[in-house]
């Protein structure tokens, strides 16, 4: 099963084509930067290279989700 990135992170129905709550993508961003920032914060970085870091964090995850899917398919 393909993980999208942008489907969302909890189960839920949709209202007219829209859905409430957080994206995968996001979810798995704020996962990565709550571990980072739970460590040494004086060694993480700036509030913004913790982001993009995150955001890296999360579309590998998710790139390496959808290559043992694919495996399992």
């Amino acid at each position: 099963m393909k993980t999208h990135p942008d489907d969302s992170a909890f189960a839920a129905g949709a209202c007219n084509g829209f859905t409430h709550g957080l994206s995968k993508r996001e979810l798995l961003a704020a996962m990565a930067m709550q571990g980072t920032l739970s460590a040494d914060t004086r060694r993480v970085g700036s509030p913004c290279e913790v982001a993009h870091h995150a955001v890296k964090m999360a579309d590998a995850l998710i790139s390496v989700l959808n290559v043992e899917g694919e495996k399992n398919d």
